[in-house]
């Protein structure tokens, strides 16, 4: 991945809690419900069903990669039910045993996480 890209990443993230922490439920600033469907339609909106696709792809011991996590918490604790989220592991494998950039204890640590991924998701 380009370096240019990893930088950016906890940027992205940061800038995605920002924007959703500020945003308005309702007409009062936070309160309320906001525009029904009848409201939305009404105004000449159309209403999407489908949810944000986010995916993210990082290594367990890249410090970058951790605050994109911990960046997209909120996020994923505020819309989880609108967002299809996934995390992915950077590896390789090589002659049948998988790698890591950052070697054999990343390697442990990626599967630590897509363990628990699984069992708590």
């Amino acid at each position: 991945m380009p370096k240019g890209r990893i930088k950016a990443m906890p940027l992205i993230a940061m800038a995605l809690v920002a924007s959703l922490s500020g945003c308005p439920k309702g007409k009062e600033g936070g309160k309320g419900e906001g525009p029904g469907k009848a409201q939305a339609v009404k105004a000449g909106a159309q209403m999407v069903s489908e949810k944000a696709k986010v995916e993210f792809f990082l290594m367990s011991q890249c410090p970058f990669g951790l605050q994109v996590e911990k960046g997209i918490a909120p996020v994923l604790e505020k819309m989880g039910a609108d967002i299809d989220f996934s995390l992915e592991f950077i590896g390789q494998i090589k002659d049948g045993v998988l790698t890591s950039m950052h070697g054999q204890s990343e390697v442990d640590g990626n599967k630590v996480q897509l363990c628990a991924a699984k069992h708590n998701p």
